[in-house]
């Protein structure tokens, strides 16, 4: 009897022990859980601040990058609109050469101001071929130079008067040519505009054998 009774406190103390153990791992399991969240929501904090860092200073730098544009763009217009107003013609003669024919440009410039005074001015080709292969340049008069597909002449132009600018040549390789010629500002990245914005001169050469 003694020792039924040894085997039943025995097994009592055992499933006693075996409740206590999966009590106890439970509790570790519920502690674990609770452990891995708050580290995933630290994480997850820690991950949503650097991405609205990022994103702040991405938008930081493009609302820089924006105000830096509108200024150069205003500091532009700026200077475009005290930029004096030109009126312009001109010709290329004749438009039809044959090789070895002399041909001038000649465009007149007149610069509209009431009180600024052109300090030089810079005539631009489009098309570079046409200074390079249709024609071989002789003379450019009253001083001016060529650097590339811009003819340059350092010579004001006072308010109200007006400048005539030639470029002697002869016709060189036969074909046709065609160049837009805009006036720019002498050894200067501004360009000028007629009164009605206008700012191109249109040209034309046919060069034949």
């Amino acid at each position: 009897m003694s020792e039924i009774n040894n085997n039943l406190k025995n097994t009592k103390e055992s499933e006693e022990d075996k409740r206590n153990t999966r009590i106890g791992c439970g509790f570790f399991i519920v502690l674990l859980i609770i452990i891995i969240a708050i580290g995933f929501g630290i994480h997850k904090h820690i991950a949503n601040v650097n991405h609205q860092k990022a994103v702040a200073i991405q938008e930081q730098q493009k609302k820089k990058a924006t105000e830096e544009k509108a200024k150069e763009q205003a500091e532009a217009k700026k200077i475009q609109e005290e930029m004096p107003k030109i009126n312009f013609t001109g010709k290329i003669n004749p438009q039809i050469a044959k090789t070895g024919e002399k041909v001038v440009i000649s465009v007149e410039i007149e610069n509209t101001s009431k009180n600024k005074s052109i300090k030089g001015i810079k005539l631009v080709f489009s098309n570079k071929d046409l200074l390079e292969k249709g024609l071989v340049i002789t003379n450019i008069m009253n001083g001016g130079t060529k650097n590339g597909r811009d003819i340059n002449w350092n010579i004001e132009i006072p308010p109200k008067e007006k400048r005539t600018f030639n470029i002697i040549a002869s016709a060189n390789e036969p074909g046709e040519y065609e160049t837009v010629i805009t006036f720019g500002e002498y050894n200067g990245f501004v360009y000028y505009q007629s009164p009605d914005g206008n700012d191109e001169l249109d040209g034309k050469l046919i060069v034949t054998p």
